[in-house]
Parts: structure tokens; C-alpha cells; sequence
């Protein structure tokens, strides 16, 4: 149950960074164009489908830092399917770079949509 409480609580972050692209691009196609590239691009950049240590060195770092690879990694040991031991400290602390990254773009979301709905409406 917590893999799936995880899942949520991603689903529920990127939702809002979903308002913040609706409230400050107010055009559809933009919205779709831009959303589907970031959808495309965090899942690439992730450990999703292909570890990281068989990416090129100068994109490690990206997809290791990736709240997507947290999201992967931390699914991934609490569902009993864990990777390689990882060295590094996002592979070996999913847990904390999640909270900590999904934190942080929670706040800045939500009060950027929140500031950006108080301009709209005025």
C-alpha cells in the first residue's frame, strides 16, 4: 500500500505543477505540447528503463536527481523488486531526495498557481 500511497502522492504534485501550466500558458495546444515533452522527457531522464550507471557521465547526475528515478527506485524496494546496491546518495536515499523534491515543487506549484489565479481574477 505505501508504493501506491507514493504513486499519489506523485500523481497529486504533478497535478499541480498541471495548474501552474494551465494557469500561466491559458492556450490548449500549448499546454499538451509542453506537458507531453515534460512527460517524455522526466521518464527518459529516470531509472525507469535503463539503470544509470549505463548512461553517458554527463547526464548521471540529471537522471539520478530525477524525482522520477526517486519515484522508481522508492516503488521498486517497497514492492520488493530492488535494484543494485547504489553508491550514490539520490539511488541509495529515494526516500528522502522524494520528499524533499516533491516537496519543494508542491510549494512552489502551488503558490505560483495561487498567485497566478489572484492576477487572473483581479
Amino acid at each position: 500500500m505505501a508504493g501506491f500511497e507514493l504513486l499519489a502522492a506523485f500523481v497529486y504534485v504533478m497535478i499541480w505543477v498541471g495548474v501552474l501550466l494551465g494557469m500561466s500558458l491559458r492556450n490548449v495546444e500549448s499546454i499538451d505540447a509542453l506537458g507531453g515533452i515534460a512527460v517524455v522527457v522526466l521518464s527518459f531522464l529516470s531509472n525507469a528503463m535503463i539503470s544509470t550507471d549505463r548512461l553517458p557521465a554527463w547526464i548521471r547526475p540529471v537522471a539520478e536527481w530525477n524525482p522520477v528515478s526517486s519515484v522508481v527506485t522508492a516503488c521498486r524496494r517497497l514492492w520488493g523488486n530492488p535494484t543494485a546496491v547504489a553508491t550514490d546518495f539520490p539511488a541509495a536515499n529515494p526516500g528522502v531526495v522524494l520528499a524533499v523534491s516533491l516537496g519543494v515543487l508542491l510549494i512552489v506549484a502551488m503558490s505560483w498557481s495561487f498567485r497566478r489565479y489572484r492576477v487572473a481574477t483581479a
